[in-house]
């Protein structure tokens, strides 16, 4: 199968997600007790050939999804509309999630995402949840309904003993942190700093790790998660235009563009062309829009990545269309150029970038 086609694939099944049959739920949740659990965080990890694939299995749209796996012969089996495709691999869950730290399981917010880099969401609490002003496709703080006890925030050291467990196992293993956004002029870059220099303390061959935060109100915290070991950093806009951005993004549209750029040319300083990156949504905004504001974050030096829009349960968006794959191709193709014209390579970035999983833009690079 060609690189063309596994893009096609991969970006219909991040846009429709796909179904499990009886069987292939049964073995799949043996090889990944946390297959179906559903949400903004995690969602199911899958392997085309050498293709990771973070697509959703368990939100309500996937139940239209022309996608199905079956399981015959100990092997799973990806079909579209019926017809078989190619064998998909169900990124296994290592035994080391399954232990616990300081009383939580290491699962619950630590997790691969790909064979080489590990998420993880120690702080499923976002300050614009508190008054409605969240964005209104994200499902984060539903990650404590349901009946998981979860605690939303971790304590650094819980953190950094959670990733110890999972090095001991696996010393390459890249980390891509994320979580809510705070309140505090930080942004959370003081909580994530310290789980950083824990992590990073002592070690002769520091792993490299992202960081995903909105833009600090200081450029103070961006050096310092550059000094406390951090390699690459996340800021993500989202949504281009900034009316929509206003209506769709409430809380984090107080942030303004302006800042994102000061702050996106700070990091490029301190971090260095092309170990910054951030995500733009397809299927909320023109197509065109996304493009062009993508050209003004590659000319600094920024990343963009392009996630489709998924109408995930317990958002304020659960009913929304879903993103159509044509576009999402043809937006991921043009930027996927427009980063190769400018020696920008998502795959040499740190942690989530380089993963992948959520979008196009390392399999369009795939050939450089």
């Amino acid at each position: 199968m060609n690189l063309q086609d596994l893009a096609q694939i991969k970006a219909e099944l991040l846009c429709y997600g796909v179904r499990l049959d009886s069987n292939a739920r049964e073995k799949g949740i043996i090889k990944n007790s946390y297959l179906f659990d559903g949400g903004f965080v995690h969602a199911a990890h899958f392997l085309v050939g050498e293709i990771v694939v973070n697509t959703c299995v368990s939100e309500k749209f996937c139940e239209d999804s022309p996608y199905e796996i079956t399981w015959e012969d100990d092997r799973a089996l990806l079909s579209k509309n019926g017809a078989y495709l190619c064998d998909i691999e169900i990124l296994p869950l290592p035994k080391w999630c399954l232990e616990k730290i300081d009383g939580h399981e290491i699962g619950d917010y630590l997790r691969p995402h790909s064979l080489s880099c590990i998420s993880c969401c120690p702080k499923l609490k976002c300050t614009y949840f508190k008054d409605g002003q969240q964005c209104k496709f994200c499902s984060l703080e539903s990650c404590s309904l349901d009946g998981n006890d979860l605690d939303l925030v971790l304590s650094a050291s819980t953190v950094a003993k959670m990733i110890e467990k999972a090095l001991e196992q696996n010393p390459n293993y890249e980390i891509a942190f994320s979580g809510g956004t705070c309140s505090g002029e930080d942004r959370s870059a003081v909580y994530f700093s310290q789980i950083c220099e824990l992590v990073t303390k002592g070690r002769k061959d520091k792993n490299r790790i992202s960081v995903e935060i909105a833009p600090p109100e200081k450029d103070i915290y961006i050096e310092r998660l550059f000094n406390s070991g951090a390699s690459a950093l996340i800021m993500n806009i989202e949504i281009a235009n900034e009316d929509e951005r206003k209506r769709i993004c409430p809380g984090k549209a107080t942030i303004p563009l302006s800042r994102y750029i000061d702050a996106f040319k700070k990091a490029i300083d301190v971090f260095g062309k092309g170990n910054v990156s951030s995500v733009l949504i397809a299927g909320l905004q023109p197509a065109d829009e996304v493009i062009d504001f993508c050209k003004t974050l590659i000319s600094i030096g920024v990343v963009p990545t392009i996630i489709p829009f998924k109408p995930l349960n317990n958002s304020l968006m659960s009913e929304h269309e879903i993103t159509d794959s044509n576009e999402l191709l043809q937006i991921a193709r043009k930027v996927g150029k427009l980063l190769i014209s400018k020696g920008l390579f998502a795959r040499k970035q740190s942690g989530c970038t380089k993963c992948g999983g959520c979008s196009l833009e390392t399999v369009f690079q795939l050939a450089y």
